[in-house]
């Protein structure tokens, strides 16, 4: 993919995005960007964000430029079929730059609620983190299809994995 995408949501946090990649953050080049006229909306009974359609809002975000394939591919698969990449044009250094994002599909509807990496860095990352290792875990045996119907078991899983974690750490 020539173009670099565009996130704006949990994959902008360094830990989430090297779990997911299989790479870190730092091994790409990454700008400061922004999409006008969409917000980060928390999707409904979740922690990660949906982009709103919102004249006049900024959502934030990063570029991340020189993605290989086989990443793009294991994003799309962690992204399941809640969300199909798709162009976009966003803002970075005050100039245009045309990318890609993972959009939220129908599936997917908003809450409502503004949504801050800040806020999910505090209340939802750990159990994020857990949660993309059991995922990525099933990269390559089985489908992007399959994967989003198996999400409930991985959170259930993480959520236990998280629990005992903090028990031995208290």
């Amino acid at each position: 993919m020539r173009d670099p995408l565009f996130f704006f949501g949990s994959l902008r946090d360094a830990d989430l995005f090297a779990i997911v990649a299989g790479r870190p953050l730092g091994d790409f080049a990454v700008t400061a960007a922004v999409l006008v006229d969409r917000r980060a909306e928390r999707a409904e009974n979740e922690a990660y964000p949906v982009l709103v359609e919102a004249p006049g809002a900024r959502a934030e975000g990063i570029l991340v430029h020189g993605l290989d394939p086989e990443i793009v591919a294991r994003i799309a698969f962690y992204e399941t079929t809640d969300y199909v990449l798709g162009p976009v044009e966003v803002v970075a250094g005050g100039e245009p730059v045309a990318a890609h994002c993972f959009h939220a599909t129908e599936i997917l509807p908003s809450s409502g609620e503004w949504w801050c990496i800040d806020h999910w860095s505090r209340a939802g990352k750990p159990l994020a983190l857990h949660a993309a290792e059991l995922a990525m875990g099933h990269y390559g045996r089985v489908s992007h299809e399959d994967v989003a119907a198996v999400w409930p078991e991985i959170y259930r899983e993480a959520a236990r994995r998280l629990a005992a974690a903090e028990r031995l750490s208290a």
